[in-house]
C-alpha cells in the first residue's frame, strides 16, 4: 500500500488529503508514515498558529484532511513548504509515498 498526498484548488480554498499506510515498517515503527504524519500535524499547527486562515481538520485512521478557507499568502507558502517535504519523502520512498496533483 502507499501513502497518497492529494491537494485541491478551488477559488482560494485549498482542499490537502493524506491516505493510505506506507507499509514500510512494522505498525507504530514504521518511519515513512511517521515523516508523513509530522509534516501534516506541523502544516495544521502551523496554519492555526501562524495565520488567521479559516481551517478545518479532518482525522480518521485511514485518511486525513485539512481545508483552508480564503487562504492568505503565509497559508499558501506553508502548503508549498508541507509539499516540498512530501516530495522530498517521495523521492527517498518511491514505492510508499505518492502526490496526486
Amino acid at each position: 500500500m502507499v501513502i497518497k498526498a492529494s491537494k485541491k484548488i478551488f477559488d482560494d480554498n485549498i482542499e490537502i488529503i493524506v491516505s493510505g499506510h506506507a507499509c514500510y515498517g512494522p505498525y507504530g515503527q514504521d518511519i515513512v508514515c511517521s515523516a508523513v504524519s509530522s509534516l501534516f500535524y506541523t502544516l495544521y499547527f502551523s496554519l492555526d498558529e501562524l495565520t488567521n486562515d479559516k481551517v478545518n481538520v479532518d482525522f480518521a485512521d485511514d485518511f486525513s484532511k485539512i481545508i483552508i478557507k480564503n487562504i492568505s499568502d503565509n497559508g499558501r507558502l506553508l502548503v508549498s513548504s508541507f509539499f516540498i517535504g512530501i516530495r522530498e519523502i517521495a523521492s527517498s520512498y518511491p514505492n510508499h509515498v505518492s502526490i496526486i496533483e
